[in-house]
């Protein structure tokens, strides 16, 4: 419901009756199911708008404005302009309410984890309204005056973007809360007994297309959980940067192998090369280069392949998590049916994912083993420590010569898995 006061709090008011006639030009007709519905969806509306302040924010407004009003029409005379005029004869929808209620009608549609979608989700309509406004006659694009140092921001006539809409956003996030599913992490455990599962399929099995899926699946879940990468990261590993020092990172002091990726990463600019040793077995006994050897023989002798991704599908498509997650999921379900002391008791194996359950089982894993500084320059977090990355432009080998000096130390990311 509405409170005392939340019709002061600082953004237009108009009632439903008003709103729709902004909107239609019109009188609802009273017997029309859309009208009717449209005038529900305006009250939850401003319901929302309302709901955006906190009740003590709204008595406090009120309660204030009553003694001052009070106070100063008492002791002096200061006419009749205290007040604003409040009543306005204009009809157009000035706030924005049209968007509120796609936004609304958007929180309607079928969600992946519940009912409905998130609000997360049904913010994104405001997104393509913001844009489609700036793009059309109404364009303003000046910059705003911000502190130095922070990104330049411009001006926008989107009614998304006012104060009201804003408030409208924010009492509908707080109604209707948020769920989150994180993925599930993976531990040392579970990848070992993971790669002995699919180490007896491999063995065992004649037909090579079981034996490559196989490889592909146990190296894809290596290389993500021993360098701590998303999953959309791994299909980044180029065949060429493996084949390269292959041989060389054999005769280590301490065995690894060099993941060699190329791409785009998150929260960088520009392509770039970075080189992620893994060592050849970590503490637990996660036989990395095993594997890796294992599909690039596959690669190199039988494919005769020595350039591209390391993960392709189809003609040289560079492959993506989805070819690989459903096999995870299906050989994961499996380790748990034999081994089913490695899993939580109530966890959801459908909360596992290639996405993201390497990387926060290798965060788990090396926490409290390595230094932050290790754990950063692996992860390549924005951390000072981690400023030594490779800068774009540089090639595999001049970004090899450039790291090699901290492979040592980062090595101890992936050996204490």
């Amino acid at each position: 419901m509405g409170r005392n006061g939340d019709h002061l709090a600082g953004v237009p008011f108009e009632c439903d009756l008003c709103h729709f006639r902004n909107l239609n030009r019109r009188d609802p007709v009273w017997d029309c199911s859309k009208d009717t519905g449209t005038l529900e969806a305006i009250r939850r509306v401003l319901l929302d708008v309302f709901w955006a302040r906190e009740e003590g924010t709204v008595k406090g407004n009120l309660g204030r404005m009553r003694r001052d009003y009070a106070d100063v029409r008492s002791r002096y005379n200061v006419g009749d302009r205290l007040l604003p005029h409040f009543p306005t004869h204009i009809l157009e929808d000035r706030v924005g309410m049209a968007m509120a209620i796609t936004m609304l009608t958007a929180t309607l549609r079928e969600g992946n984890y519940g009912p409905h979608i998130q609000y997360a989700t049904a913010r994104k309509s405001r997104t393509w309204q913001r844009n489609i406004a700036n793009s059309a006659s109404g364009y303003l694009g000046d910059p705003h005056s911000g502190k130095q140092g922070e990104a330049v921001r411009f001006q926008s006539c989107s009614v998304t973007d006012r104060e009201w809409f804003q408030r409208f956003c924010t009492g509908m996030k707080w109604r209707m809360g948020e769920v989150r599913f994180q993925n599930e992490a993976l531990t040392p455990a579970m990848v070992l007994g993971l790669g002995t599962l699919l180490d007896g399929i491999w063995e065992t099995s004649d037909d090579e297309a079981v034996r490559e899926s196989v490889e592909e699946l146990m190296c894809y879940v290596l290389i993500g959980f021993g360098a701590g990468l998303r999953g959309e990261e791994v299909p980044l590993t180029a065949l060429a940067g493996l084949l390269k020092f292959w041989d060389e990172t054999r005769g280590d002091e301490v065995p690894f192998v060099m993941v060699t990726l190329y791409g785009r990463f998150k929260g960088e600019t520009g392509f770039r090369w970075h080189c992620l040793p893994v060592v050849d077995r970590t503490r637990s006994g996660l036989p990395n280069r095993l594997w890796l050897g294992r599909l690039m023989r596959r690669r190199v002798c039988l494919q005769k392949r020595t350039k591209g991704w390391l993960f392709s599908k189809g003609k040289g498509r560079r492959a993506r998590i989805s070819d690989y997650d459903a096999d995870f999921l299906y050989y994961l379900g499996l380790l748990e049916e034999r081994q089913p002391k490695l899993f939580s008791k109530g966890v959801s194996l459908g909360l596992f994912s290639l996405r993201r359950s390497m990387r926060r089982g290798a965060i788990l894993a090396t926490t409290g083993r390595v230094s932050e500084v290790v754990i950063n320059l692996m992860n390549r977090w924005r951390k000072k420590e981690g400023a030594k990355g490779a800068a774009p432009g540089l090639s595999m080998h001049q970004t090899y010569v450039q790291m090699r000096s901290m492979f040592p130390v980062l090595k101890e990311y992936s050996q204490v898995q």
